[in-house]
C-alpha cells in the first residue's frame, strides 16, 4: 500500500511540474514585422493570456523613455517607426491591473527590433541579344536563380552575406535548400501552362539575434520573336522591327529571339514564310534570311518568322514584318 501511495504522489508532483512548465508567461511581446526594413510601421502587442487585456493597464518604455502617449488602460499594442539599417530600438512595457484574488498583478516583458533590409531579385537563364538592356524574362521549362541579397548590421557590426544562414522553400516543399552563404536558389519552372512558383527564404545571423524573411513569385512569360533588317556595314536596324521599306537588291533580315531557354539555342526549329510561301533560312544561320526583290512585284511582302523547340509546348514564338517594296 506504501508503493501504491508513493506512485500516486509521484504522479501527482511530475504532473503538477508539467503543469507549471506549460503555463504562459504573463506578458510577452510580439513585432511585427520582427525585423523590419528602414521606414517601415512595426505594430507591437503586448500578449496577456493570464488576464483580460482590455481592463489592464500597459505602460511603455522605448530606449529607456517612458512613453506616455503611448500608455494607458487597454493600450497593448503600439505602432512605431523603423530607423535606417543598423538601428535598433528597446521596446519594454509594463502590464498591470487589479485582483480581488491577489491585489495588484500583472507582468513585465522587452524586446529588441533591429531594422535590417532583404532584397530577393532573380536570374532568368534565357536568351536575348547582346545588345538588350532588359532584364531576361523567366518562362516555363526554364532554371530561374532567385537571389537574396540581404543587408544585417547587428550591434555597429555589418554581417557579411556569405556569414548568414540561409533556408529556402519552394511551394509545398519547407525545407528546399538550407546553409551558410546559399543566397542563390535556382529553380526550374514548370513546363504546365500558367504555373507559378512560390519561393520563400528566412536568413538570419549565427548568433540568431535578427530573421528575416522574403517571399518571391516566379511568373513565367511566353518566348517572344521579333524581326530586324540587317546589313553587314550598318548591323542590326533596331527601328524596323515592325516594318521596313525597301528597293530593288539583297536585303537580309535577322530574327531575334527573346527569353528561350538558353539550354535549347541549338534546339530552335526555324522556319520563314514569304507571302505565306515558305522561305529557306541561310545555311548555317537558320534565324537569317536573304530577300532578292527583284523576283517580287512592287507593294507590300508580308516576312513570317517562326521559333520553337521540339517536343515543347510552350516554347513557340512568332513575328511578322511588313515590307513595302518600292
Amino acid at each position: 500500500m506504501k508503493y501504491l501511495s508513493f506512485f500516486f504522489l509521484f504522479g501527482l508532483l511530475a504532473w503538477g511540474t508539467a503543469g507549471a512548465q506549460a503555463l504562459p508567461a504573463p506578458v510577452s511581446l510580439i513585432a511585427s514585422p520582427p525585423a523590419p526594413s528602414p521606414g517601415e510601421k512595426i505594430t507591437v502587442t503586448a500578449a496577456t493570456p493570464s488576464f483580460d487585456r482590455h481592463t489592464a493597464y500597459f505602460s511603455w518604455t522605448i530606449d529607456g523613455r517612458h512613453r506616455p502617449d503611448l500608455s494607458g488602460a487597454g493600450k497593448g499594442t503600439i505602432e512605431l517607426t523603423a530607423g535606417n539599417i543598423g538601428s535598433s530600438q528597446r521596446v519594454a512595457v509594463s502590464v498591470s491591473r487589479k485582483s480581488a484574488a491577489a491585489g495588484l498583478a500583472g507582468g513585465e516583458a522587452a524586446l529588441t527590433i533591429r531594422v535590417v533590409d532583404l532584397t530577393l531579385t532573380y536570374v532568368a537563364e534565357t536568351l536575348v541579344p547582346v545588345w538588350y538592356r532588359g532584364k531576361a524574362l523567366p518562362v516555363p521549362d526554364a532554371v530561374v536563380g532567385v537571389v537574396a541579397i540581404p543587408e544585417f548590421v547587428i550591434d555597429g557590426r555589418r554581417i557579411p552575406p556569405e556569414r548568414l544562414i540561409y533556408r529556402w522553400g519552394l511551394d509545398d516543399e519547407q525545407n528546399a535548400l538550407s546553409g551558410i552563404g546559399e543566397q542563390v536558389f535556382r529553380v526550374r519552372t514548370s513546363d504546365l501552362p500558367g504555373t507559378s512558383h512560390e519561393v520563400k527564404v528566412r536568413v538570419e545571423d549565427e548568433d540568431g539575434k535578427v530573421r528575416r524573411e522574403g517571399i518571391f513569385y516566379i511568373v513565367p512569360y511566353a518566348p517572344v520573336l521579333t524581326i530586324y533588317s540587317s546589313s553587314p556595314l550598318g548591323g542590326v536596324e533596331f527601328r524596323t522591327a515592325q516594318r521596313f521599306t525597301g528597293g530593288r537588291g539583297l536585303f537580309d533580315f535577322l530574327a531575334e529571339p527573346f527569353f528561350f531557354p538558353v539550354a535549347a539555342r541549338r534546339d530552335l526549329v526555324w522556319q520563314w514564310q514569304i507571302d505565306g510561301q515558305p522561305f529557306a533560312g541561310n545555311t548555317g544561320a537558320p534565324h537569317l534570311i536573304t530577300i532578292d526583290t527583284g523576283g517580287y512585284p512592287q507593294g507590300p511582302l508580308s516576312v513570317t518568322a517562326s521559333a520553337h523547340i521540339p517536343n515543347s509546348f510552350l516554347s513557340h514564338a512568332s513575328a511578322i514584318l511588313a515590307f513595302f517594296l518600292q
